[in-house]
């Protein structure tokens, strides 16, 4: 029936039982909560919380921050039919925790995680490279090299939480246009 496929079932659970994940790579932004709670006030909780057969959250960190500060004594959870192991955990974070409130951690995406399971996951490795953006104040500064010497140097400064999209926006754009001479990774 199953195939071996790990079978997720939901439950209501005390939300004292959940813990969170030691190894969360998301950073929870103030911002992203702020947009979470008008998501609950519009359409309530839509997503329930993944998490292992011992509580630990794998996916759903601010929506159990918000749904505690909240008052909430039982909270929908997502459960594995059985215990997932600890490399299962980390895809599921991984996977289940990409595009949503909040930004990465790369320290502990860069210390915590095999580079080869995160681009298996969905990372690109322009995503990784932890060169492009200053995240204390999202600013790309990256300079250009050849055998010459410094080619070029560009500077961007955008709010913290929109560096990602800009970044990507920015790269697609170039990649449409054609530059003798520009080559981008």
């Amino acid at each position: 029936m199953s195939d071996g496929i790990i079978q997720w079932g939901p439950a209501y659970w005390d939300i004292s039982k959940l813990k969170p994940y030691d190894k969360n790579p998301r950073i929870i932004t103030e911002s992203g909560l702020l947009e979470l709670n008008a998501s609950f006030t519009e359409i309530g909780v839509a997503q329930p919380i993944n998490v292992n057969t011992d509580g630990t959250i794998l996916s759903g960190h601010a929506r159990w921050m918000s749904l505690k500060e909240r008052g909430f004594s039982k909270v929908l959870v997502l459960v594995p039919n059985r215990t997932l192991t600890p490399k299962q955990e980390e895809a599921v974070i991984v996977r289940m925790n990409k595009n949503i409130a909040g930004s990465w951690d790369f320290d502990v995406l860069a210390n915590q995680f095999e580079i080869q399971d995160l681009l298996d996951w969905g990372f690109k490795e322009w995503e990784l490279s932890g060169d492009d953006w200053d995240s204390d104040i999202g600013a790309m500064d990256k300079i250009a090299e050849d055998d010459s010497g410094v080619l070029g140097k560009i500077k961007i400064t955008c709010p913290q939480d929109l560096k990602d999209e800009v970044f990507i926006y920015l790269k697609a754009k170039l990649l449409e246009t054609s530059f003798e001479g520009v080559h981008i990774e």
